[in-house]
C-alpha cells in the first residue's frame, strides 16, 4: 500500500553574500604498556581478520586501540558465532598498543594560493529558515530549458527537499517537500507519463542506528508549476542512503536500485522490479542482491559495454569495497569485486563513474575520508581513481591525499578537453585548518595538478558541478553540513568559474 508523505511548496528569500578570494571514544591508555604480554601476530590475524581485512596497528593511535578491540570482541559475541577461539582481550590490546603510534600527523593547510589557471569567485547563500543546514546531496537539473537550471537539494538535518534556482542572477529556493532525513535525490519517471519525477532516499534518522524507519519517496514535480504529488514507495527498512532508476529487466519500465546502508545489524542492497500498477498505484517486487550493510552509493552504468545497465556499489562499514553487479539484461545479476581496501576502517565515502582518461571505457573516482564514527582524521584519507585498463580490470591510483575527503566530482573546468576533478571534505574535527575544497587539473600523462580553493571549512558532505550562470563553463556548488550548536551557517556556496587567469607580464 502506497502512502503519501509531506509535499509543500513555498518560496524562501535567499541572502547572497559574495566572498572574494556514530561516536567512539578512545581510552586514556596512551603511552601505557600493559603488563599482559602481547598476543602473537598469528593469533591476532587468525581472530581479527576472519570476517574482514586485518586491522593494521597503524590505522589508529595508541589511545584508541582499547576501545576498538573491545568493540570487535562485542561484535563477535553478538554474532552468535562459536567457531573461533578468541585470544585474551588484554593480550590483543597490548599487541596493538605496542605497535601503534601516539598520534597521526595531519597535514595542515598553508595559505590558500590563487586557484591555479582558473579564477573562482565564491558566493555564499543563506536560508533564514535553515540556519544550521545538513546538505547531504545536490543534483544539477537542467530540465529541457536552459532557463530552468536548478539544483535539487536534500537537507538531512532539517528534512527539506528543495529546488534552488540560480538563473538570471535572481537566486531563489522553492521547498517542494519534506521527509525525516532525506539523503539523496535522483530523477526517474517511474510512471512514464513524461512528468519530472524524483526518487528520494531517506535515512529515517540523523544518527547511525539500526531501525526500520528508512524509506523511498517518489515525487512528481510538474515543470509548469502544477500540483506536486508525493508517495512512499518502499519502507520498513534500514537507513536508505541512495536509490537510482533504470530498466534492469528490459520490459520497458523503470526499476530501482536501492542502497539500504543500515548500520550494524540492518542493511542490504536490493533492486525493486516494477510490476504492473494496481488500482492506479505503482507496484514493486524486492530482489535482494546482498544482505550486507554499508552500501552507500549505487551509480548505474553499462560498465561492461554489453548493452544493458549494471549497478556499481560502494560498501563501507568494514567491507570497504567497490563492486559491480553485472546485469544480463533480464534482471539477473552477477557480483564482481573491483577494489577492496586493506583496512576495515578505511572510511570509504563516495564514488562516481566517469571516463576520466578519455579511452572509451568507464573508470571510477573514489574518496575515503569518512571519520564520522570516530572523529579521527587519517593521513591516508585521499581522492582516488580506479582506472579501467581492460575488461573490468582496474588499476588503483591515489590522486592526492586529503583529510576527511568526502565527495568527488568530474568535469572539464578549464575547457581544455580533458576531465578534471573537484573534491570536498567533511569532518567533525574543527580544530585542524586543513584544506576543505580543492580542484585537480588533469595534465598530460594522466597526471593531476592540485589547486587548493578553501581551508578550514570541512563541512561539505556533497558538491555538484554545473554551468549555473549560463556562461559555458562549469561552476562548483558545495553544500554546508553544520552539526555544531552554533548560531548560523551558510546553506550552499557557489564557486563561480570566471575563466582563465590572466598571466602577468614579467
Amino acid at each position: 500500500m502506497l502512502r503519501s508523505f509531506k509535499a509543500t511548496k513555498f518560496l524562501v528569500l535567499v541572502l547572497l553574500v559574495s566572498c572574494l578570494g556514530c561516536s567512539r571514544k578512545g581510552s586514556n591508555s596512551a603511552g601505557k604498556k600493559k603488563s599482559v604480554p602481547p598476543a602473537s601476530h598469528t593469533e591476532v590475524v587468525r581472530f581479527c581478520a576472519d570476517c574482514h581485512a586485518f586491522p593494521h596497528p597503524d590505522t589508529f593511535p595508541v589511545s584508541m586501540w582499547r576501545a576498538e578491540v573491545e568493540q570487535g570482541y562485542q561484535f563477535y559475541e553478538k554474532s552468535g558465532r562459536t567457531d573461533l577461539v578468541p585470544p585474551d582481550l588484554e593480550a590483543v590490546v597490548s599487541y596493538y598498543e605496542n605497535l601503534s603510534s601516539e598520534d597521526f600527523p595531519i597535514p595542515l593547510a598553508q595559505k590558500v594560493v590563487p586557484s591555479g589557471p582558473i579564477v573562482f569567485v565564491e558566493a555564499s547563500f543563506d536560508r533564514i529558515d535553515a540556519p544550521l543546514p545538513g546538505i547531504s546531496h545536490m543534483y544539477a537539473d537542467y530540465g529541457t530549458d536552459k532557463a530552468s537550471e536548478k539544483l535539487m537539494v536534500t537537507d538531512m538535518l532539517q528534512g527539506h527537499i528543495s529546488q534552488f534556482y540560480l538563473h538570471n542572477g535572481k537566486p531563489k529556493v522553492e521547498t517542494v517537500g519534506g521527509l525525516s532525513n532525506p539523503a539523496h535525490a535522483h530523477p526517474g519517471d517511474l510512471d512514464g507519463n513524461g512528468v519530472r519525477d524524483w526518487i528520494i532516499s531517506d535515512l529515517g534518522s540523523s544518527d547511525a542506528s539500526d531501525h526500520s524507519n528508512g524509506l523511498l519517496g517518489w515525487m512528481e514535480i510538474p515543470l509548469d508549476g502544477g500540483e506536486i504529488k508525493s508517495t512512499v514507495i518502499y519502507d520498513g527498512v534500514g537507513r536508505v542512503s541512495d536509490a537510482r532508476s533504470a530498466d534492469f529487466d528490459g520490459d520497458g519500465d523503470l526499476d530501482i536500485a536501492v542502497a539500504v546502508f543500515g548500520w550494524r545489524e540492518t542493511g542490504k542492497l536490493v533492486w525493486l522490479e516494477q510490476l504492473p500498477p494496481k488500482d492506479g498505484e505503482l507496484q514493486f517486487k524486492e530482489h535482494v542482491l546482498s544482505d550486507r550493510h554499508g552500501a552507500s552509493h549505487v551509480p548505474i552504468i553499462d560498465i561492461d559495454d554489453d548493452g544493458d545497465l549494471d549497478i556499481v556499489v560502494l560498501f563501507s562499514q568494514a567491507y570497504e569495497s567497490v563492486e559491480v553487479y553485472l546485469n544480463d539484461g533480464s534482471g539477473n545479476f552477477e557480483n564482481k569485486v573491483l577494489f577492496t581496501a586493506d583496512d576495515p576502517s578505511y572510511g570509504s565515502s563516495s564514488i562516481d563513474v566517469v571516463d576520466l582518461d578519455n579511452d572509451d571505457d568507464w573508470d571510477i573516482i573514489y574518496t575515503n575520508g569518512d571519520s564520522l564514527d570516530s572523529s579521527l582524521l587519517k593521513p591516508y584519507h585521499s581522492v582516488q581513481w580506479l582506472e579501467q585498463t581492460d575488461d573490468l580490470k582496474f588499476v588503483h591510483h591515489e590522486v592526492t591525499r586529503m583529510p576527511g575527503a568526502y565527495c568527488v566530482k568530474a568535469g572539464d573546468l578549464d575547457g581544455d578537453g580533458d576531465i578534471d576533478l573537484v573534491a570536498s571534505s567533511m569532518a567533525l574535527s574543527f580544530e585542524h585548518p586543513f584544506y576543505s575544497l580543492i580542484w585537480l587539473e588533469q595534465v598530460e600523462g594522466k597526471q593531476f595538478v592540485r589547486h587548493n580553493l578553501e581551508s578550514g571549512v570541512a563541512q561539505h558532505a556533497c558538491l555538484e558541478l554545473g554551468d549555473f550562470d549560463g556562461d559555458n563553463d562549469l561552476d562548483i556548488a558545495v553544500g554546508h553540513f553544520e552539526p555544531r550548536d552554533i548560531d548560523f551557517s551558510p546553506w550552499i556556496s557557489i564557486w563561480w568559474n570566471e575563466g582563465k587567469r590572466e598571466e602577468k607580464s614579467p
